[in-house]
C-alpha cells in the first residue's frame, strides 16, 4: 500500500472512492455528503487536483484525502500557511480493515512536520462519535464544538506538531 499525490488521471478514482463512502454512510443512516458534493465538478470549485492524494493497493486506488494550508470556513482565525488541514478522507469499504486510515493519519502528521507547520487540523460533524474517537486515537485533541456552518454542529481537532 502506498500514498501518492493525485493527478488528473485519478479524478475518476477519487470520485469513486468518495461515492463509495457517500453510499455506505447513507445506507447506515449516517450521511455526511451528497453525491453532488463529491462530484469533481463540485470539488474543483474549491480545490485543485494537486491538493488530493490517493492510496493505492496492488495498483488500485482504495482511499483518498486532500491536504491544504488554509481553511477559511472552519478555521478562519488561523493565518493561511500556519497549519496543515485534511479533508475528504475516505477509504473504500473493501479496504476498511486495511492500514489505509492509519497510513493517511501518519502521512498527514509527517507532511505537517516536513512543511514546518505548527499543527495539523481537521473537523467533523459533532454527531460522529466513531470518527471523533478515530481522531482522538491518533492524538488529535478536541479544540471546540459549535455551529460554524448553519445547521451543523462541528467538532474541530488539532494535533500540535513538535518544533
Amino acid at each position: 500500500m502506498q500514498i501518492r499525490k493525485a493527478c488528473e488521471q485519478d479524478i475518476q478514482d477519487i470520485e469513486a472512492v468518495l461515492l463509495d463512502a457517500v453510499r455506505w454512510l447513507t445506507s447506515i443512516n449516517k450521511r455526511a455528503w451528497s453525491e453532488e458534493d463529491v462530484a469533481w465538478h463540485t470539488l474543483s470549485q474549491t480545490h485543485t487536483i494537486d491538493q488530493f492524494y490517493v492510496v493505492e493497493e496492488k495498483g488500485e486506488v482504495v482511499a483518498t484525502f486532500l491536504l491544504c494550508d488554509a481553511d477559511p470556513i472552519y478555521w478562519s482565525e488561523i493565518k493561511p500557511g500556519q497549519s496543515l488541514y485534511i479533508h475528504k478522507l475516505c477509504v473504500m469499504r473493501k479496504a476498511a480493515k486495511s492500514m489505509a486510515s492509519q497510513m493517511i493519519m501518519d502521512y498527514f502528521k509527517a507532511e505537517g512536520r516536513r512543511l514546518k507547520k505548527d499543527a495539523c487540523r481537521l473537523d467533523c460533524r459533532a454527531n460522529k462519535p466513531e470518527l471523533k474517537h478515530f481522531y482522538e486515537k491518533h492524538g488529535f485533541q478536541l479544540v471546540d464544538e459549535g455551529e460554524i456552518v448553519k445547521g451543523y454542529c462541528t467538532s474541530r481537532y488539532m494535533y500540535q506538531l513538535d518544533d
